[in-house]
């Protein structure tokens, strides 16, 4: 893949942003207004690859305000690669480490180092998850999975034998 960190003009950038308290997928050419608005995550980054390839241009992945960009996919050699473990393949990888082992509780650098990422892919991600409500950021700053963590107890039942009932008579 090449080297460049930021996007070049006509790349295909996807920008997360809020909007209306509601989490949305911006595509555009950089720069460039507004393209296609898309509800989520893997529909956008599906519609960046697609039209990347098909404009032979790069396709990146940003979040709102945000200067950190992450590569999905680019021309190289003739062909579109998407870039080994692409955003949303990690992301895959990551909740299904999570979901195998419940308890399971990780700060930044250590999901950086099981996913093989940078910081600004790590970041991306963790916050997908958590703005997904899969994930949650303890105090400690370890991720942990949102239903990981104390439970409430069930109501106990009264099972004893011999005792009767008052029927009303």
């Amino acid at each position: 893949m090449p080297t460049r960190t930021t996007p070049e003009d006509g790349d295909i950038v996807v920008r997360e942003e809020m909007r209306e308290d509601k989490r949305v997928y911006v595509l555009h050419a950089a720069p460039g207004p507004d393209q296609y608005l898309l509800r989520t995550c893997d529909e956008a980054v599906a519609q960046a690859l697609t039209t990347a390839k098909r404009r032979h241009v790069r396709a990146w992945f940003t979040t709102d305000n945000s200067y950190d960009f992450v590569l999905l996919g680019a021309m190289q050699e003739g062909t579109f690669a998407v870039c080994d473990g692409c955003l949303q393949d990690t992301i895959q990888r990551l909740r299904a480490e999570f979901l195998e082992m419940p308890g399971l509780r990780l700060k930044p650098n250590q999901v950086q180092r099981l996913c093989g990422v940078e910081r600004t892919v790590c970041k991306v991600m963790l916050d997908l998850l958590v703005d997904e409500e899969f994930l949650c950021v303890r105090s400690d700053g370890h991720y942990a999975r949102l239903t990981t963590g104390p439970h409430p107890r069930p109501a106990k039942a009264d099972l004893r034998i011999g005792t009767q009932s008052k029927k009303a008579s």
